[in-house]
């Protein structure tokens, strides 16, 4: 190998390990989830600060990664599926730059899936303004990989959604904002095993309702409070990250 092929391999591997974030134990990784059956639901990821004091830990709290999802069924059928209930989209997902490629993304698209099933129903890209490139890239890959993902079908065989009535199967249909240009996917997938997330969101939530009642025994913020300066927080690292 000669030396000007070992000096690119060399900035490609320092390139690849930059990219890399900060993958943090378990312990320390908080999971607010907010759940309304039907409806909608929103995962947040944060860890706290560092320090002994309650005050110092919130103020150095920092968001891992968030998403929100919520149901279809406004929006018409949406590839609802024999005895099941219209799709589900993501509305929003991001992780911060600092833990990206760690696995915390997959992990809240993980999330998602996991409520979409537990809903009856299939999880979808978003379907308001469409999604950005990468999110594009993630979603060919799901529908790729047949070993862990189906595509969600009606009763009549139908798995790509219908924006126009261009069928005569109504449980395709899907009236949405965003342009079919701007879908990163037009099929609704269902994860074969969402299960295995079950234990990370228990872990993580258990470590969030521990840090909660550490913030109210303190007095130093109310329950209330706090979630207001979490959703803050979480609002200040999707813009960051979005922009960027």
């Amino acid at each position: 190998m000669n030396q000007k092929l070992i000096m690119e391999n060399w900035r490609r591997f320092l390139k690849e390990e930059k990219k890399r974030g900060t993958r943090l134990g378990d312990e320390v990784v908080c999971l607010r989830a907010e759940i309304s059956p039907k409806s909608d639901a929103e995962f947040t990821l944060y860890t706290p600060g560092p320090g002994t004091e309650v005050a110092e830990m919130v103020a150095e709290l920092e968001i891992i990664g968030e998403v929100t999802l919520s149901s279809l069924k406004s929006d018409g059928p949406c590839l609802t599926p024999s005895g099941g209930n219209p799709s589900w989209h993501i509305e929003t997902i991001h992780t911060d730059e600092k833990y990206r490629n760690v696995g915390y993304g997959g992990l809240l698209y993980g999330f998602a899936f996991y409520v979409a099933d537990q809903n009856n129903a299939g999880l979808t890209s978003d379907k308001n303004v469409g999604t950005k490139e990468d999110a594009v890239a993630k979603w060919k890959s799901f529908e790729k990989n047949t070993q862990t993902f189906d595509k969600v079908e009606t009763p009549a065989g139908n798995n790509t959604f219908d924006y126009a009535e261009a069928t005569p199967d109504p449980d395709d249909d899907c009236d949405v904002l965003a342009a079919a240009d701007e879908n990163a996917t037009d099929h609704s997938l269902g994860h074969k095993n969402p299960q295995i997330y079950e234990q990370s969101i228990v872990t993580y939530e258990a470590n969030h309702m521990d840090f909660l009642e550490q913030v109210i025994n303190s007095g130093f913020m109310s329950e209330k409070e706090f979630n207001k300066f979490l959703d803050q927080a979480a609002f200040a690292s999707f813009k960051r990250n979005y922009d960027d």
